[in-house]
C-alpha cells in the first residue's frame, strides 16, 4: 500500500512559479499565486502597489511552462472564455525556466486572429515588448490594464443609459416608435423596390437608411436621417436627443419667416444625410413624409437628366419625348410614327453630322452677339443649340 503522488509536473509548475516570483519587483508588485491547486482557469492573482504600498489594481494570472528558448504557446481556447467572466484583467504567464525568463500575455476574445470554433489559440511573444524583469515595461502595462477596467466599470451605468436610450429607445413611446419605423421601413421600401435608381445615385454603397429622432413631442418632430453602409452593422431607429426649438427661417432681407411647417436640409456631412423638422400634423402620416423625402431626390436625379432608363415602355416613352422636341437633329419631321430603321440612322448617322456643323455656328453666333456677357461659361448645350432661332432640319455647312 502506498500515499498516492504528486502530480507528475510538480516540479516544473513550482520552478515557473518561483522564477517568476523572483522576476517581478516585489516592492510594486504583490503575487499571490498558488501550487499545486485544483482552481481551473487560474492560478491567482498580482495586485499593484504605488511606492507608498497603497494598491492601485489587480490582475488574475494563469503560469504555464514552454519549452527553453520558446517564444510562443498554445493557449487552450477555454482561458480566453474565462477572461469574459472575470471583472479583472487576465494575463497569461509562459516560463522559460531553463533560461529563467518569462513572458505575458492579455487574454480577451478580441485578440487579432482569435476564432471561437479554434480548440487552441497560438500566443507569440516579442520578448522586449511582453518580457517580465527588470528593464521590461511590463509593470506599466499592468497598471494601464488596471485603469482601463477601472474605467470600464465606473463608465458602465452612463453607457447603460446611453444604450437603453439610443438603442433601447425606453425614452420615447410605444406611439412614436411605431410612427418612425412606419416612417424609414417605407423609405426603404421605396428604395429598394420601387425606385432603386435613387438609391444607386444618391446613397451609393449603402446597405439601408436609419433615421434618428433627436425630439418628439404633441407638437413637432425634429429627426436626422443617416446611411448604414454595406457590411456595416448599425440600428436603424435610434434617439439621439438635441434643441427643442423650431427652426427660424430667415429671407435674403433678414425678416424672419413665420408658420413654418415642415423644414429639410439634404447634406452629407458623416453618414448623416437630411435633418427634418415638421409639425406634428405635418408629419401625422408617415408614409406620405417617406414618400415627399424619397421623390424629393427623385426630383433631383430627373432634375440632373440621371435617370436610368430600364424596359421597352420606358426606353419608347423617352425616344417619343426627344423626337417630338428635337427630331430635327436627326434630318426627321415630327410626327406621331416613326420607322426604327429612320430612328436609328437618324441617330447613328445623322445626329453626329448635324451636331458637327450646327456646333461651330452656334459658337460662333454666341461669340459674335454675347461675347462679353459669355464670358466664362460653358459652350451652348445641346437643348440651346437645338432650340436656337437659327435651326434647321439641315444646319447650313457655311
Amino acid at each position: 500500500m502506498e500515499p498516492a503522488p504528486y502530480p507528475p509536473n510538480n516540479a516544473e509548475e513550482r520552478k515557473a512559479v518561483n522564477i517568476f516570483n523572483d522576476l517581478v519587483d516585489s516592492t510594486l508588485v504583490k503575487a499571490d499565486v498558488r501550487i499545486l491547486d485544483n482552481v481551473p482557469n487560474h492560478d491567482g492573482s498580482v495586485e499593484l502597489v504605488d511606492e507608498q504600498q497603497r494598491p492601485i489594481g489587480s490582475l488574475k494570472v494563469q503560469i504555464k511552462k514552454i519549452p527553453d528558448n520558446a517564444l510562443r504557446y498554445d493557449c487552450p481556447i477555454e482561458l480566453v472564455a474565462y477572461s469574459e467572466r472575470v471583472s479583472l484583467p487576465f494575463i497569461l504567464i509562459c516560463v522559460d525556466v531553463g533560461n529563467r525568463k518569462a513572458y505575458w500575455r492579455h487574454l480577451s476574445p478580441v485578440m487579432a486572429g482569435l476564432k471561437p470554433e479554434q480548440k487552441t489559440f497560438t500566443v507569440t511573444f516579442q520578448p522586449t515588448v511582453d518580457g517580465i524583469g527588470h528593464g521590461f515595461p511590463y509593470f506599466e502595462r499592468w497598471r494601464l490594464l488596471c485603469v482601463d477596467y477601472l474605467e470600464r466599470i465606473s463608465e458602465y451605468r452612463e453607457l447603460r443609459r446611453i444604450v437603453d436610450e439610443e438603442i433601447g429607445l425606453n425614452k420615447l413611446t410605444p406611439e412614436d416608435r411605431g410612427m418612425f419605423q412606419q416612417f424609414i421601413e417605407e423609405v426603404n421600401i421605396l428604395l429598394d423596390v420601387d425606385v432603386p435608381v435613387v438609391k444607386h445615385e444618391g446613397f451609393a454603397n449603402t446597405w439601408k437608411l436609419g433615421v434618428s429622432i433627436h425630439h418628439v413631442d404633441a407638437e413637432s418632430v425634429y429627426y436626422s436621417i443617416y446611411t448604414v453602409l454595406k457590411g456595416e452593422n448599425a440600428p436603424l431607429l435610434t434617439h439621439i436627443p438635441r434643441s427643442k426649438e423650431p427652426p427660424k427661417v430667415a429671407l435674403a432681407d433678414g425678416a424672419e419667416l413665420g408658420k413654418v411647417t415642415a423644414l429639410n436640409i439634404d447634406h452629407h456631412r458623416g453618414n448623416e444625410v437630411s435633418i427634418q423638422w415638421a409639425t406634428k400634423a405635418e408629419f401625422e402620416n408617415p408614409v406620405k413624409a417617406a414618400r415627399k423625402f424619397v421623390l424629393r431626390h427623385l426630383n433631383r436625379l430627373m432634375g440632373a437628366k440621371r435617370l436610368h432608363v430600364h424596359g421597352r415602355n420606358q426606353s419608347v416613352e423617352l425616344l417619343m419625348w426627344f423626337m417630338g422636341g428635337y427630331a430635327h437633329t436627326l434630318g426627321l419631321p415630327e410626327a406621331d410614327v416613326y420607322k426604327t430603321a429612320d430612328i436609328s440612322y437618324g441617330l447613328n448617322v445623322f445626329l453626329p453630322m448635324w451636331y458637327s456643323l450646327a456646333y461651330p455656328c452656334m459658337v460662333k453666333y454666341f461669340r459674335t452677339h454675347f461675347g462679353e456677357a459669355l464670358g466664362s461659361n460653358p459652350f451652348p448645350s445641346f437643348e440651346q443649340i437645338a432650340n436656337s432661332s437659327l435651326r434647321t432640319e439641315h444646319p447650313p455647312r457655311s
